[in-house]
C-alpha cells in the first residue's frame, strides 16, 4: 500500500486530487475547462470539440456512484474514455475530447 500522495500533489484551480491503489501516484480531476497534470492550463475562450463522451449518472445516489475524484463511477468512466480514445483512430492530428456527465 502506498501513502496518500494528494496532500502534497497540488491540484490547481479547484482540481480534485485522487490516486489509485495500484500506483500511489496523484492525479487531478480538473474543474471545467482547466487541463494539464495539475490543472494549471486555463481554459481557452474557444473550445473546439471533436468527440463528446456523455455519461448518464441518474443512479448517482451513494458515494460509490458519485462523479467525483476517487468515486468508482468516475474511475470507471475515465477507464472507459482512455480505452475508447486509445482504440479508435479519429484523426492523424490531435483530437479534442469532452467528457460530461448529468444526473437526472
Amino acid at each position: 500500500e502506498f501513502p496518500d500522495p494528494c496532500p502534497a500533489f497540488g491540484c490547481q484551480h479547484g482540481g480534485k486530487c485522487y490516486s489509485t491503489p495500484d500506483d500511489g501516484v496523484g492525479h487531478c480531476a480538473c474543474s471545467w475547462g482547466h487541463s494539464g497534470t495539475k490543472c494549471a492550463t486555463a481554459p481557452s475562450k474557444t473550445c473546439a470539440v471533436d468527440v463528446i463522451l456523455l455519461i448518464d449518472t441518474s443512479g448517482c445516489s451513494g458515494p460509490s456512484n458519485h462523479m467525483v475524484a476517487g468515486g468508482t463511477a468516475l474511475t470507471a468512466f475515465q477507464d472507459f474514455a482512455k480505452a475508447f480514445c486509445g482504440n479508435v483512430t479519429l484523426s492523424d492530428s490531435a483530437v479534442n475530447v469532452c467528457i460530461m456527465s448529468f444526473c437526472g
